[in-house]
């Protein structure tokens, strides 16, 4: 027993002395990753607290067959911002920190007795050590969660600056005598199996109805497209649920969802994930769409949508 006790106490002050710091460390070095991941994180509150409320009201106007819809609605929104609160407490790097130190210091506090009293009190102390470590790993595997986040935020910004280079490359080579040659016009984004080629596409969604919106980009040119975007950049009115398979970037009025693919071959369907969508309210809400490219004409479309 004694030999545990030992052991379990270096092993604290390992946990003290080496993974408390190697956090802040981290965390400073992303610290402009921190800083744009948390505002996404509060304007998705804040969206989210304005869609619950309008989904109160709703709800106690709603006829009898709609109020289970609502509350699942509801239901949704209040985790979405539970995710988001938490994650912002865990983006303030001083919370953050504390809060792995703290449990892992007061684990260290009530493991002390059982080393320099040998008594069966003083093991009941070291065993009230157990919950803090339990909770100080937690936390790791938390904030651990949050730094491979801020990683892929700042990795979609810097492949953003890097996209730069090559669309305008394409605009040069679209304004030279071979600027046929070179761009891709023939390739095109699908939402929900309706082709985005008109300069204003429309669908039809129903109200607190979640639906998996079919997303695919075919490419009809006999060359291979590289380095395909599509996005779609939704009002504030849709709750959009996060994947792997896209990036959601929430402003205060708007979220913009992006797929990236590295390579569509020539005369080739290219199956995405669906884009998991829930209208919030009646309506009709236009938006703009995109796809762009390495070597693609890049096309800006609209999209209507109508909620019923």
């Amino acid at each position: 027993m004694e030999k545990i006790t030992q052991l379990f106490s270096s092993l604290l002050i390992a946990l003290i002395g080496v993974v408390t710091p190697m956090v802040a460390l981290l965390m400073s070095i992303f610290g402009e990753g921190l800083r744009k991941l948390a505002e996404q994180y509060e304007s998705e509150r804040a969206q989210t607290e304005k869609n619950l409320a309008n989904q109160l009201q709703k709800s106690g106007e709603a006829k009898p067959i709609d109020v289970s819809q609502i509350e699942r609605t509801i239901k949704e929104l209040r985790a979405v911002k539970s995710i988001a609160e938490r994650k912002l407490q865990l983006l303030d790097p001083k919370k953050a920190v504390l809060g792995l130190f703290v449990p892992l210091f007061a684990a260290l506090l009530f493991l002390l007795p059982s080393i320099f009293y040998k008594s069966t009190e003083a093991n009941w102390w070291g065993v009230l050590s157990l919950p803090c470590v339990g909770f100080a790993l937690r936390r790791f595997w938390q904030l651990l969660d949050i730094i491979i986040e801020v990683k892929k935020t700042v990795d979609a910004e810097a492949r953003e600056e890097r996209r730069k280079v090559p669309e305008l490359l394409t605009e040069i080579a679209r304004n030279t005598l071979k600027g046929a040659a070179y761009s891709l016009d023939d390739v095109y984004a699908f939402f929900n199996n309706v082709k985005l080629e008109k300069d204003i596409n429309e669908c039809l969604m129903y109200v607190d109805r979640k639906v998996d919106v079919p997303i695919k980009i075919n490419n009809d040119e006999a060359r291979m497209a590289k380095d395909v975007e599509a996005g779609f950049r939704f009002p504030s009115d849709f709750l959009i649920e996060k994947s792997s398979s896209y990036s959601v970037f929430s402003s205060e009025n708007e979220q913009i969802v992006r797929y990236s693919v590295d390579r569509i071959h020539g005369n080739t369907n290219t199956i995405l994930a669906p884009l998991v969508v829930t209208p919030l309210k009646k309506g009709q809400f236009e938006f703009k769409t995109f796809i762009k490219g390495e070597n693609i004409e890049s096309k800006y479309r609209t999209l209507r949508i109508r909620v019923e």
